[in-house]
């Protein structure tokens, strides 16, 4: 099965400069969790979570329209698929980066879509060569969930 098959077509964009009052209502308006951050080109530099605006607004004692996504979101290498990727390249994908939904884009890399753990769950099994058993997918979810903060890291109040 490739991506195109079960992805989200219609994917909500924001840039650095949008503030996360603005991305936390498209994203409660949407129903969704996340969301990619593009330059002014439409390429994925990034993307936010509601759990990065959360953070943030904790951390950095703010109102979410005081705060930008390019104040939380670091340009660095994000995780991206294409739609004629296959399911398990892009389970692997979020093993390896520990995430449970990439962006999709086109060969140019703006975004086309976005591809999550539940939709590859939502179609698992339901081609003939069941690319995607419950096996599978019970040992992605083990590998994305495995904590990866050590001990050592985290932030203490003291």
């Amino acid at each position: 099965m490739k991506v195109k098959d079960l992805m989200t077509h219609h994917t909500d964009t924001c840039t650095m400069s949008s503030n996360l009052e603005q991305v936390s209502l498209c994203m409660w308006n949407g129903d969704f969790g996340i969301m990619p951050v593009t330059d002014d080109e439409q390429h994925v530099v990034g993307v936010i979570t509601d759990r990065d605006i959360a953070m943030a607004e904790a951390l950095q004692h703010k109102s979410a329209g005081e705060i930008s996504v390019g104040d939380v979101v670091h340009q660095a290498m994000v995780s991206i698929c294409h739609p004629e990727d296959d399911i398990e390249a892009v389970l692997e994908k979020m093993e390896t980066g520990k995430v449970r939904r990439l962006p999709v884009v086109d060969d140019e890399n703006h975004v086309t879509g976005m591809v999550s753990l539940a939709d590859i769950t939502a179609y698992a099994g339901t081609d003939n060569k069941a690319s995607c058993t419950a096996s599978r997918l019970v040992a992605a979810l083990k590998a994305i969930t495995a904590p990866h903060i050590e001990e050592e890291k985290l932030v203490s109040r003291a």
